[in-house]
């Protein structure tokens, strides 16, 4: 045991411990501190050093050694180390090269244990650049050297360094991983990276180190190009951290936004944020809590072009979705009807579009194409049988049920009888035939209608009508923002009372004011 061992600092390890007694004893090196034990064996590497050495040199307790040393709980493991008793991933520290900021060692004369991280190339204190190699000699700097600041051709590493600044958020993003790293007052975790307080030093940097991958260079074959984390990846992962959430939702929209909108069959979401759902999400089980932040905004993200049963499914549903597509719950929900009506309209065929995800399932892997469920509305009324609509609308059975199947009766609102008619959309039609029947009606009737001098009335084909009509309106592409206009209504003794006449049918629908809500909460 040495004569002097001075407590070790919060923010050193192992190798400025070293140094630390090597000076405080007034050895010339740190070697000769442990050169008298005969373990001196196992510290061919600082990462192997036995905990029992640094008990027999400065005589502290197992759990001081043990936070000192770099050996990780496993000593079989050759991935993982320890830094200050906190398990990180090999290739996320540099061993090499005894890195050290001048204006810290200028000031406190001590090696960080912060400056063995690979992403701390900068000092987030001064915001200027570790010192990796002697500006005298032009060699790397070694641990087995004179002192902190000092290198072995004698020349003082406190006066050199390069006079470059890093930016505010990159010093943001350093500084927090001091914070995660000594966990005390000396090391405060930025307020701009508060969501970052949460994550152990093998989370952060493993979080880091996938973000800088997502700016990694790919040929057309996708091989990587060029080295895999540079400063400038590490520049643009500290503005996307930074002003939470900000700035990681304009990422995900500048990034990834286009691929999924031009996606066809809704793959594009989780090929795209692979990252974050599998290498993140997925594969780190044991800390995947610690994520929940970060996940938590790529759904958010995901929820506006992907259905909810897609995000919450995802590869169960076997065959691809396209991302308009929602579930039946969904749909109805948009639509403001009930689900179990929405299914049994599509049990009876009606024209809505669908896609089924799984055909040997129900319900359940049954898409609505969302766009048909906000575009129809759910009326207020009770439906109206086609044999009634047509008598109202002055034309056959066969050729309104023809219109509507090409689309030329447009069917805007819902009813709670399968193939039934709305009030809204009879109204609204009406006076498309209306619209109609003062340009081209012969005796002021629907079936006075005539075309290249061919008559409603007197064709006798049902084809024939229907094109002659389809034919017409498809001459005036505004005709239903013409024809369509609010009808004349008149309220009388809490009656609502619109009157329309076509063809020479007259018809009135008469409803109590307040019992339209409750039509239409019955309907829905």
């Amino acid at each position: 045991m040495l004569v002097l061992t001075p407590a070790p600092h919060p923010t050193e390890c192992i190798s400025g411990y070293l140094h630390t007694l090597s000076t405080a004893n007034g050895y010339d090196r740190p070697t000769r501190v442990i050169c008298h034990l005969r373990r001196v064996g196992k510290l061919v590497h600082l990462r192997l050093a036995d905990i029992d050495v640094i008990r027999d040199i400065a005589g502290v307790d197992k759990r001081t050694a043990e936070r000192l040393c770099f050996r990780p709980e496993d000593p079989k493991s050759k991935k993982t180390m320890r830094l200050l008793g906190q398990e990180v991933y090999v290739d996320e520290a540099r061993m090499d090269v005894f890195r050290i900021c001048p204006a810290c060692v200028r000031e406190t004369g001590r090696h960080e244990a912060a400056w063995h991280l690979k992403v701390m190339d900068w000092c987030p204190i001064h915001r200027i650049r570790l010192l990796e190699q002697c500006e005298a000699c032009d060699r790397p700097l070694g641990w087995n050297r004179p002192a902190v600041g000092r290198c072995s051709c004698g020349s003082d590493l406190t006066a050199q360094g390069r006079a470059s600044t890093c930016s505010d958020t990159l010093a943001r993003l350093l500084q927090a991983f001091r914070a995660v790293l000594y966990r005390n007052a000396a090391a405060p975790m930025p307020e701009a990276l508060a969501h970052l307080k949460d994550l152990d030093l093998y989370a952060l940097s493993r979080l880091v180190h996938v973000l800088c991958d997502q700016f990694w260079e790919r040929d057309k074959r996708g091989i990587p190009l060029g080295p895999r984390r540079t400063a400038e990846h590490l520049e643009a992962v500290s503005v996307m951290l930074d002003d939470w959430p900000h700035n990681f939702r304009s990422f995900l929209v500048e990034r990834y936004e286009e691929a999924i909108l031009a996606d066809r069959w809704g793959d594009a979401f989780r090929s795209q944020l692979y990252w974050a759902l599998t290498c993140l999400k997925k594969n780190m089980r044991k800390r995947r809590v610690q994520y929940e932040f970060l996940i938590d905004e790529v759904y958010h993200f995901g929820a506006r072009y992907i259905p909810r049963e897609r995000l919450v499914r995802g590869e169960k549903i076997r065959q691809p979705v396209a991302s308009q597509w929602g579930s039946i719950l969904e749909a109805a929900s948009v639509a403001g009807m009930d689900p179990r009506t929405l299914a049994r309209r599509i049990r009876a065929g009606d024209d809505i579009p669908i896609l089924r995800a799984d055909v040997h399932r129900a319900n359940r892997y049954v898409l609505v194409d969302m766009d048909w469920a906000r575009s129809w509305k759910v009326s207020r009324y009770a439906p109206v049988n086609v044999r009634h609509a047509a008598e109202l609308l002055g034309v056959s059975v066969n050729v309104l049920e023809g219109l509507r199947k090409q689309g030329v009766f447009r069917t805007n609102h819902h009813t709670n009888r399968a193939n039934g008619y709305s009030e809204e959309d009879i109204e609204a039609f009406s006076r498309v035939l209306q619209y109609l029947v003062e340009r081209h009606s012969n005796d002021g009737t629907v079936g006075g209608l005539m075309a290249d001098g061919v008559t409603l009335r007197t064709t006798k084909s049902v084809q024939l009508r229907i094109a002659l009509l389809g034919g017409l309106i498809a001459k005036y592409p505004d005709i239903w923002g013409a024809a369509t206009a609010v009808p004349d209504a008149e309220s009388v003794d809490g009656q609502i009372a619109i009157e329309t006449t076509c063809g020479g049918w007259g018809w009135r629908v008469e409803a109590d004011a307040q019992l339209a809500g409750s039509a239409l909460l019955a309907s829905a």
